[in-house]
């Protein structure tokens, strides 16, 4: 679940998750890099970031967080010890614009793609 421009992953705890967890779903939410308790670098140094706040830091490109999406799933794939499974990739407001980059680079790795207040990405 790819949250958006300064959503963090908490802003999903609301939501009944119990009927994926009943389909033995894994649930993987995060904050985006610079976001919530992401760690960014800055001249070659670990940060944690400041919610909501984007002062002093770099900008950061679509395709890089989609790139921390994809590292992120294979991380948790390969501490799973298990093969790709498909994903089902949810993306609200930009966290959808990383979704959709995401679906277009991956496409072998997404069994759905679901969107939300979204738009396309440049």
């Amino acid at each position: 679940m790819i949250q958006g421009w300064t959503g963090v992953k908490e802003d999903w705890n609301h939501l009944p998750f119990q009927l994926l967890k009943e389909q033995n779903r894994a649930i993987i939410t995060f904050d985006n890099r610079g976001i919530g308790q992401s760690q960014v670098k800055i001249a070659g140094k670990d940060t944690a970031a400041k919610p909501n706040e984007n002062k002093g830091q770099p900008e950061f490109l679509l395709e890089d967080l989609c790139e921390d999406t994809h590292n992120l799933i294979a991380h948790v794939f390969k501490a799973k010890r298990c093969v790709h499974d498909k994903i089902d990739l949810l993306g609200f407001s930009m966290g959808g614009m990383i979704a959709q980059k995401f679906l277009l680079k991956y496409p072998l790795l997404i069994r759905k793609i679901i969107l939300l207040g979204t738009a396309p990405g440049k």
